[in-house]
């Protein structure tokens, strides 16, 4: 898998990561006198904890990079994702130009976002193979 198949898949996850359900605060999950309980993380690893942590904070660090990014490419790879994690194009935003200039900053976008990635360890492939 290339660099560019690899962030195409973080992305997807990022986008799917970013839409998923989170609970609103509002009856306590818990009873009160268990609230200091914590369980044993003995089968972590059998139970897919441990997988979801890494993946938690995996989208955290491709969340973090992604909002470092100035307006123009942030606004671009946040509809790329969108558009990869749908499986077509549903809009366009209208603050990014059409065009010629639309598929040089889609490119420059791309590199930007990848090299911040390689760097942060969340792709493990070179960033000059884009």
């Amino acid at each position: 898998m290339g660099i560019a198949d690899e962030l195409e898949q973080v992305l997807t996850e990022w986008h799917a990561w970013q839409r998923g359900y989170r609970p609103v605060r509002s009856y306590n999950d818990r009873a009160q006198g268990c609230e200091l309980h914590r369980s044993s993380r003995q089968y972590d690893d059998v139970n897919g904890a441990l997988d979801e942590a890494n993946r938690e904070s995996q989208m955290r660090a491709v969340d973090y990079e992604i909002s470092e990014l100035p307006n123009e490419p942030r606004w671009c790879i946040t509809e790329m994702a969108m558009h990869l994690a749908r499986g077509h194009c549903l809009q366009r935003n209208p603050r990014l130009p059409l065009g010629p200039e639309r598929a040089a900053l889609d490119a420059r976008s791309r590199v930007m976002l990848t090299r911040r990635l390689v760097r942060a360890g969340v792709l493990t492939s070179e960033a000059e193979t884009v």
